[in-house]
């Protein structure tokens, strides 16, 4: 399982205004986590992995996927999700991904770090090994057409 950098420029592909710049009202819950300006990318990034922890549980669902460099190396990818309560209104339960699940999932990375341990990502959308894909960051928005 490869990464795939494949950079997404547009806010409208991915998630919603709302919560990439929300107000940080707590009325903003459903969307995904949000973190201090300038600690994630702006832009988004896919990448391809197996299952290898769900973390289901307050105050996020975790994804905790294997992934190999480019250089043939595993590396763990955290995925931050939206809440298991904004999860299962969408109809994700916890037992939708298991150990061993291959997944796709287009994430902003985080950017103050050095390159190469950047792998915690803010999750948007994840297409499981059901094939469907769906926006994990709590907004219930549409999948891109190029997810």
């Amino acid at each position: 399982m490869e990464v795939h950098a494949n950079e997404v420029s547009s806010c409208s592909d991915c998630l919603c205004h709302r919560c990439l710049f929300g107000s940080g009202r707590r009325s903003d819950a459903g969307c995904a986590p949000r973190a201090p300006s300038g600690v994630f990318n702006d832009t988004f990034s896919e990448v391809q992995g197996a299952v290898k922890e769900v973390r289901w549980g307050p105050p996020h669902v975790w994804v905790m996927l294997e992934v190999k460099s480019a250089e043939g190396e595993l590396q763990l990818w955290p995925l931050e999700a939206a809440s298991p309560s904004a999860l299962q209104s969408m109809g994700l339960t916890s037992s939708y991904l298991k150990a061993g699940d291959t997944v796709k999932a287009r994430c902003r990375r985080l950017r103050v770090v050095e390159k190469g341990k950047d792998n915690d990502c803010i999750l948007g959308f994840l297409k499981g090994s059901d094939g469907k894909a769906r926006d994990w960051s709590g907004n219930n928005a549409a999948v891109p057409a190029d997810f």
